[in-house]
């Protein structure tokens, strides 16, 4: 994401030395904005697929009967929204410079409105889905009464009402400005309120969006980790001594046992699968968070240290991209039930559902 108010207007050229290092540089910045429209293009397009695909399969399997199943579907509307509002600030690095953004005051503001709605709520929704994992592990007599409960009725819209009030600001700090240096209107901050919106935005979508949000992440994906190995430990334990016990019932017993060592339970399917959107989560999120504090608290940065930060800034925005992307890889990696069920979706198949 390309704020306007990243960007420190060029300096004045002085002598023919300047204007040779501004072209190159100039240079550089084209090719690596068409860099970034190609990898962005091809990241929102397979996103909205796999994501829109997730959502159907969810919808149509019995997936959805667990607690887990409507926080996955609300978090793959995230996602697709996410990208969604990417593709306005994506066109503007198109070969076409088709700059639709710059041209309606209302496009501008509901682009970043909903960009910050949507990311915020899909870091919260992340962070609830790996607390309700850990919860069902660490207190496994509490299902029935999560699942009795449907909390997720409860905590689904909460949180995006919560995300839709926190970012009300960026409706009356951003619009089309003149910026330095340029003849026409482009969306960004407004002049006399940039101090107010860094302010906002530090708060709400970097310290609790990014640093706290993520911080419970690690945390709890941590402690998620360590109860869920305890508890596999336990249950062997305990398979083996019935298994040791009851020679009639041996033979389902050693299934159940081989079962475990592989990693085919249902429920360990899927909360393996939770825990590493967590890791993902905190893995792409990462370098752009670094990158951002890095322009904020060095704004020379991008002048002292060449076009060498452009290029890492670029792609540290790409690779954060890559997290409202690859949930439906890692379903359909680490799930089988979520690859039969999308082969029966893909097929049209009438058959009843795995």
């Amino acid at each position: 994401m390309f704020f306007s108010i990243m960007s420190s207007p060029s300096p004045t050229p002085m002598n023919n030395s300047y204007n040779v290092t501004n072209e190159t540089n100039i240079n550089h910045e084209d090719i690596t904005n068409q860099m970034k429209f190609y990898i962005d293009a091809i990241i929102v397009l397979t996103g909205l697929c796999g994501n829109t695909l997730s959502i159907c399969v969810f919808l149509k399997s019995r997936l959805t009967m667990g607690n887990v199943g409507p926080y996955l579907i609300a978090l793959g509307f995230a996602d697709n929204m996410v990208l969604i509002t990417e593709i306005p600030i994506w066109m503007v690095l198109s070969p076409l410079n088709y700059a639709v953004i710059d041209e309606y005051t209302w496009l501008c503001r509901a682009t970043y409105y909903l960009k910050y709605v949507f990311r915020l709520w899909s870091a919260f929704l992340t962070l609830v889905i790996t607390v309700e994992r850990y919860l069902f592990i660490a207190y496994l007599l509490k299902k029935a009464y999560f699942q009795r409960h449907n909390i997720h009725k409860a905590v689904i819209p909460l949180t995006l009402l919560l995300c839709l009030l926190s970012v009300t600001y960026s409706l009356f700090l951003i619009g089309l400005e003149i910026d330095l240096g340029q003849t026409e209107r482009q969306c960004m901050v407004t002049k006399d309120k940039k101090k107010l919106f860094i302010t906002l935005d530090i708060i709400i979508i970097r310290v609790i969006g990014d640093l706290f949000i993520g911080g419970m992440i690690i945390v709890v994906t941590v402690l998620s980790i360590k109860v869920l190995t305890k508890a596999e430990e336990i249950r062997m334990t305990n398979l083996q001594e019935q298994s040791s016990l009851c020679s009639s019932c041996g033979n389902q017993l050693n299934r159940s046992i081989s079962q475990r060592k592989n990693g085919k339970s249902r429920e360990s399917q899927i909360t393996r699968m939770l825990l590493m959107l967590a890791i993902l989560f905190i893995i792409f999120k990462i370098p752009y968070t670094v990158c951002y504090y890095v322009n904020f608290y060095f704004e020379n940065t991008k002048d002292k240290g060449g076009i060498t930060f452009a290029y890492i800034w670029k792609a540290s925005h790409c690779f954060a991209l890559l997290n409202y992307q690859i949930n439906f890889l890692v379903y359909c990696t680490l799930v089988p039930s979520f690859r039969k069920n999308l082969k029966v979706l893909l097929r049209c198949n009438k058959k009843s559902r795995v």
